[in-house]
């Protein structure tokens, strides 16, 4: 009986320990991805994508700001692609920077460990600048 208690208690806890490295995969980071478009749609290769952190999102960002607290900056492919992994969960600001060309809004992008938010923005030619009418937040996909 003692020899079959000993048994059990070996099978259980090799059973234990070949699930524990399951666990330590769950992530902690997640990704921010998406395209940089003209107004009319076509991709915009070559523009510098900027993400700053903003561990206190109620307060407003100058450009000034924005330039000082950049956390990394990634570069478009052909097709206007990015994409920024292992970003820590929360709350950033994110912008296309590329000559000639203008942002006008600069969105939020909330990040959630083990999910990727996605974000398309668009950019005009210098002359055709338009304001964007207030904060819009971007999240995972559903």
């Amino acid at each position: 009986m003692r020899r079959l208690n000993i048994v059990t208690a070996a099978i259980l806890m090799a059973g234990v320990c070949a699930l524990l490295p399951l666990g330590a995969n769950a992530g902690t980071t997640g990704t921010i991805s998406g395209y940089v478009f003209t107004m009319e749609g076509h991709p915009l290769p070559g523009a510098a994508v900027q993400i700053v952190d903003l561990p206190y999102a109620s307060e407003p960002v100058r450009d000034i700001d924005f330039t000082r607290r950049i956390l990394d900056v990634r570069t478009t492919d052909s097709n206007g692609f990015f994409v920024f992994l292992s970003m820590d969960p929360g709350l950033y600001e994110i912008r296309p920077v590329l000559a000639g060309w203008n942002f006008n809004c600069v969105p939020r992008v909330v990040v959630f460990a083990d999910q990727t938010s996605f974000i398309d923005m668009s950019m005009t030619d210098l002359e055709l600048f338009t304001p964007c009418g207030g904060t819009q937040y971007y999240g995972p996909l559903g």
